[in-house]
């Protein structure tokens, strides 16, 4: 008794000396222990009946029931009712994984007649359990909230971790040489964690970047995303202890979640990224330009994956962040944003830098009123169709030489309250390529027209602001 009340002692205190991170709020988190799945919520832990003979195990999309698969089984256990077996004959089926938008199941199986040492392949299940797609050899596979890419663990000469895009039936390597082990995606999408040589690291989707978020002597593994997407919680071995760890993404910083040897954490879904993953479905199935506010911003990467060359229309009070602004900018065609009057030099750095170079792509900012000369000059390296500052009344030095770099084809000017043969000079100087120059029509006149045109460049007539 005494050791067990200093053991509590020392896990509170390890606890308080790591670091005190934000309350779970009502945030449902499960594990395999040695007798079943607990699931702990902020003011208890239960254990599930019927799951100490278990295999593997998810959350189901109500939050509520688990997939779970043991002795060759996939079933599903629905609190206080007897398990549903959706699928069997496997000679062993591990690691469930349940698509939020629409409740398909991924699974890894063997069938008894596989005569290889590791005959594991990914199938796709409906949500009733019958087979809809064979993906073929794998493991360990996890879909994203929309559905529309799948990771996993692939074999060859080293195990290493792959991406099934569904859109473009394909498949890309994320891992480097090393390999990888037990990947989890974030819940929007846009990064993958997996394990490396006992450590755990992160790969962006958006842009390849790698990074370590632990560090290498001992084994992370198992990892999984807080729901919104800020922290970890994985299964760590070393030191002969076994312990679930909290790792907060943003500070680095980690915390004891549990004492003792437990594995495969899950969280629960929330009702909103439900409602969310139901939406981006919705939205993609549909031709409209696609409606997006700044409380859409975790839709944008399911959005981007299902409808990657629609027109976009981004509305917000305050301009997007720069990891928002980077993932809009993926869009292959007409991109508007507005509602804001100002924009940072950061945010016009990812618009421009990660802007797609279609011939469609239009890039539309046409609330900025009196932006700095810095967010012009970002604008002005965005590839891609054409630029429209419609809201400048004015442009001084500065933003004329930033324009006369653009490459894009099209500079609209719709608000400009001047506009000179000496401004265009100024404008279509070295190597320029714009093509067509819009301001409002007043504002032409035969002398700047003519000189354009020995430019190859045509100004075209805009309404007057």
């Amino acid at each position: 008794m005494i050791m067990r009340t200093i053991g509590t002692a020392i896990f509170f205190l390890l606890n308080s000396i790591l670091v005190a991170l934000p309350t779970w709020a009502q945030e449902r988190l499960a594990w395999r222990a040695a007798a079943g799945v607990v699931i702990a919520s902020p003011d208890r832990e239960e254990l599930v009946p019927g799951t100490a003979d278990i295999d593997t195990f998810c959350f189901d999309r109500d939050g509520q029931s688990l997939i779970v698969t043991r002795s060759g089984r996939i079933e599903r256990l629905v609190p206080g009712k007897k398990a549903v077996v959706l699928a069997e004959g496997y000679r062993s089926a591990r690691f469930p994984s349940v698509c939020a938008a629409d409740g398909r199941i991924a699974v890894a199986v063997t069938h008894a007649s596989s005569k290889e040492a590791r005959g594991w392949k990914i199938l796709v299940l409906t949500p009733d359990g019958e087979e809809s797609v064979n993906l073929g050899p794998g493991y360990d596979p996890e879909f994203s909230e929309d559905g529309s890419i799948l990771v996993y663990e692939s074999f060859g000469e080293v195990t290493s971790i792959r991406i099934h895009d569904f859109q473009g039936r394909k498949a890309e390597a994320v891992s480097g040489p090393e390999g990888g082990y037990t990947p989890t995606l974030s819940p929007d999408g846009s990064r993958v964690v997996f394990s490396v040589a006992g450590r755990l690291v992160q790969r962006s989707l958006f842009d390849g970047a790698l990074e370590d978020l632990t560090p290498a002597g001992r084994y992370d593994r198992f990892a999984t995303f807080s729901r919104d997407g800020r922290r970890l919680v994985f299964y760590r071995q070393g030191d002969e202890r076994y312990d679930l760890i909290e790792l907060d993404l943003a500070t680095g910083k980690e915390r004891i979640r549990h004492l003792g040897r437990v594995e495969i954490p899950d969280f629960a879904f929330e009702e909103q990224e439900l409602e969310e993953a139901h939406k981006v479905l919705a939205v993609a199935g549909t031709t409209a330009p696609l409606e997006i506010s700044d409380h859409d911003s975790r839709m944008v990467r399911g959005l981007l994956r299902l409808a990657p060359r629609r027109e976009v229309r981004f509305r917000s009070e305050s301009a997007p962040s720069p990891v928002l602004a980077r993932s809009l900018a993926h869009f292959e065609r007409s991109l508007s944003l507005s509602g804001f009057p100002d924009l940072t030099e950061p945010v016009a750095v990812e618009l421009a830098r990660w802007s797609g170079n279609g011939e469609r792509y239009f890039l539309r900012l046409d609330d900025l009123v009196e932006p700095d000369p810095k967010v012009i000059a970002a604008l002005a390296t965005t590839r891609g169709w054409g630029l429209s500052l419609g809201g400048l009344k004015r442009l001084d030095a500065s933003s004329i030489t930033a324009l006369s770099v653009f490459r894009g084809a099209c500079v609209s000017l719709a608000g400009l309250e001047q506009f000179d043969l000496t401004t265009a000079q100024a404008m279509i100087a070295g190597g320029c390529r714009i093509k067509f120059l819009e301001v409002p029509g007043p504002l032409i006149d035969p002398k700047t027209t003519a000189w354009l045109a020995t430019r190859e460049t045509l100004l075209r007539a805009c309404p007057s602001p």
